[in-house]
Parts: C-alpha cells; structure tokens; sequence
C-alpha cells in the first residue's frame, strides 16, 4: 500500500508514519530514508494541487492534443496556493540539514583536514 495522501496523521512530534502506519522515530531513520520521505511529500503536494484543478473542470478529460493544450491553459491561469505541507515535512527537514552539516565535519575529522 503506497502512502499517497498529503497530510500526514502523526499523533506525536518527532515520528514518522509509515504507509502501514508504523511509527519511526525521525532521529532513527537512514538519511536516504528521509530524503525519499521529504521527496515523497513534495511529490503528492504536486500531484494533489494537480488533482484539484482537474476537479475545477469536472468532467470527461479531454480528448486530443489540442483539447488538453486548452485546458493546461485555463489552468495555467487560475491561481492558488497548493496545500501547505505536514509539519513531520519540518522535522523531516530539520534532520536531514542537521545530518548533511554535521557530516562533512566528521569526515574531515577523520582525514584531518
């Protein structure tokens, strides 16, 4: 089951949920992991903005080239603001910064540069 939902229900700071709806704490995560979780997000705040202009012109999708042309258009024209991100996407990022600053030093520690 993929977790495709924008919104990340987390009853607790600090946690990630997972799409079986594990709870991991942050701190604990392989950075790689919470890079896949923060692209995640970003990916289904796109595809979920995507959604809900499509939603503005219900109906059938267009059929042909020039018909799609036309309604990328319109919708290039409407703005507004995609949903704000989960709050985990902070603590997501927050520890992965915290993660890349700190690396570098250490690696140098250990060449002694």
């Amino acid at each position: 089951m993929r977790y495709s939902h924008v919104t990340q229900h987390n009853s607790q700071p600090g946690y990630w949920v997972t799409a079986d709806r594990r709870k991991l704490f942050i701190r604990d995560m392989d950075t790689s992991h919470i890079n896949n979780c923060i692209k995640m997000l970003e990916r289904n705040r796109t595809v979920d903005h995507m959604n809900r202009l499509y939603g503005m012109f219900a109906g059938p999708q267009p059929q042909g080239d020039g018909n799609q042309l036309a309604l990328d258009y319109e919708m290039g024209r409407i703005q507004f603001e995609p949903s704000p991100l989960p709050d985990v996407y902070n603590e997501l990022m927050s520890e992965y910064q915290a993660r890349n600053s700190i690396l570098p030093t250490a690696i140098a520690r250990v060449l002694h540069f």
